[in-house]
């Protein structure tokens, strides 16, 4: 490197364009570097840079980001500033030789083909036999097979007809039955409602038997008090009564007497008259 090129710089003016042109015309390349620069860089303008980054895939992107990462960390001793102000602003695009520049359009999803273009598939062996089979059957076989299918057909008919009788069968059946449940449950019902009647009868009735065995006990006691007031009652009647058969028998003696009584008051006074 030459003591005229490291001197160029300073006499252009300070403009970002001039100092990022002489930059780049000043840049030496490394020998060193592991990856290999592009022969057209000095033609690259930043414009042309992002256009090229934008068409360009992921793996070349992330190859630049390798690039100006290994650039960076391992800076040259021969650069000057402005040479790495240059490289900076316009990194080196490193794009494998293996693979060329492609287009926005190569990197969309394919369509999947279409269903309706595919060519069909030859006959099998199998399809072939069958066809062969078929083209040999004579007209009796065919129509022993028909009868066949036929006579299976009517089986089956009457056997989706027995089976649709016993389907039948086993619907009225099971209406029947829950028309049955049905009426046991509002019979149980019916019956929890009488047992629950029948259960405060059977309370109501304890309790008038606990009371009519109260009052029996308070009628007990008191037929035992007019049994003993009976009792004695009938003691002091019988004393009456022999009284009341003195004082007859008394009476009748007293009446017994006045006859004589009587005939002795005539006899006096027949004594009297006589006497006057």
């Amino acid at each position: 490197m030459s003591g005229t090129e490291n001197e160029a710089p300073a006499s252009l003016p300070t403009s970002p364009l001039g100092e990022s042109k002489s930059s780049r015309d000043s840049s030496p390349i490394v020998e060193n570097s592991p990856l290999k620069p592009v022969t057209n860089f000095r033609n690259q303008t930043p414009e042309k840079h992002l256009k090229k980054r934008a068409q360009t895939p992921d793996y070349k992107v992330y190859t630049e980001n390798v690039a100006i990462n290994q650039r960076s960390t391992t800076p040259s001793p021969l650069r000057s500033p402005l040479s790495e102000k240059s490289t900076a602003m316009s990194p080196t695009i490193v794009v494998p030789a293996e693979h060329g520049r492609r287009s926005p359009t190569s990197t969309r999803p394919k369509s999947p083909p279409s269903t309706t273009l595919r060519k069909p598939a030859p006959f099998t062996e199998k399809v072939r036999e069958a066809l062969h089979d078929n083209n040999n059957q004579t007209e009796g076989d065919i129509k022993q097979q028909v009868a066949n299918l036929r006579k299976q057909l009517q089986e089956r008919k009457t056997r989706l007809g027995k089976l649709n009788q016993q389907k039948n069968e086993k619907d009225e059946q099971l209406r029947k039955a829950r028309s049955e449940t049905i009426a046991l449950q509002k019979k149980v019902k019916q019956n929890k409602i009488d047992l629950q009647q029948a259960e405060a009868t059977l309370q109501r009735n304890k309790k008038e038997t606990e009371n009519i065995k109260e009052r029996v006990q308070q009628l007990t006691c008191e037929i035992n008090d007019h049994h003993d007031i009976i009792q004695e009652f009938v003691q002091l009647t019988g004393d009456a009564e022999r009284e009341a058969v003195d004082k007859e028998k008394e009476l009748d003696d007293l009446m017994n007497m006045i006859p004589e009584k009587l005939v002795r008051i005539e006899e006096l006074k027949q004594l009297l008259g006589e006497q006057e």
